[in-house]
């Protein structure tokens, strides 16, 4: 298992080992780390969703940093409870046809609508 602590330095070391940047996903996260949250944050994301983080994650939000850099395209960062987008009321729907033509089943649906934040902002 790696400390958490080494963490940066490993991702240190990977950056210089590629300067011209073209290891795969690194385009995303440029090997930086988005900034640490606050035991405070930690606190209120784990009352809001209802969930205990684990000790060794804990550590990594909030001295290493709350995603960023690392496998692939990077650690995806925690968000924050967002507030719904409103909804268009715009009703949409999906028609099932058999292979002849005829319809066998109609569905509507309302417009739901999607929050949808950028990398690392929270």
């Amino acid at each position: 298992m790696i400390d958490a602590m080494q963490f940066p330095q490993r991702i240190h070391d990977v950056a210089q080992r590629d300067p011209q940047r073209r290891l795969f996903g690194c385009q995303l996260h440029k090997y930086e780390s988005c900034r640490c949250l606050a035991e405070s944050e930690v606190v209120a994301l784990e009352s809001t969703y209802g969930i205990e983080v684990p000790s060794e994650y804990r550590v990594f939000l909030t001295r290493v940093g709350n995603g960023g850099a690392g496998p692939g395209n990077g650690l995806v960062a925690l968000k924050g409870p967002v507030a719904p987008k409103q909804s268009s009321n715009r009703k949409m729907g999906a028609t099932v046809r058999h292979e002849v033509g005829r319809v066998i089943r109609k569905a509507h649906y309302e417009d739901v609508g999607v929050n949808y934040d950028a990398w690392c902002h929270w």
